[in-house]
């Protein structure tokens, strides 16, 4: 089984792309605590996506968008060599056993503990 590395961010209700961006942006930066990786994702998404500028977007013209900016943040974490991507990556990484093993049937505190012991971080997905 191949775990891919994860980012939640909930989708929401109706929304132009700058709105979707930044709603991505905090989401992520909460998330991975890489405020300033979340900023540079959500630069690059919005540039990637110029034509979506000034008009309501589609639920799947959100998910596309959402795709796109995780893809990115995840890149730019998992590249990254500053001390905020090194936080992040093992935030990913733990957040992502986590995940994967309550998805898997786990119980939350058991993989919990399991994601602390592979990464040295307590996380909850």
């Amino acid at each position: 089984m191949t775990a891919q590395l994860a980012l939640q961010i909930p989708e929401t209700g109706a929304r132009t792309l700058r709105a979707e961006v930044e709603r991505l942006v905090e989401s992520g930066a909460m998330e991975m605590r890489a405020l300033k990786h979340a900023q540079e994702s959500g630069a690059i998404t919005l540039r990637h996506f110029a034509d979506w500028r000034d008009r309501v977007l589609s639920a799947e013209e959100r998910r596309r968008v959402g795709a796109y900016f995780r893809a990115v943040l995840r890149r730019r974490i998992v590249r990254g060599s500053d001390p905020a991507a090194h936080s992040a990556r093992r935030t990913l990484v733990a957040t992502t056993i986590e995940r994967d093993l309550v998805e898997a049937g786990w119980e939350r505190s058991r993989a919990r503990s399991q994601a602390l012991e592979a990464t040295g971080l307590a996380c909850s997905a």
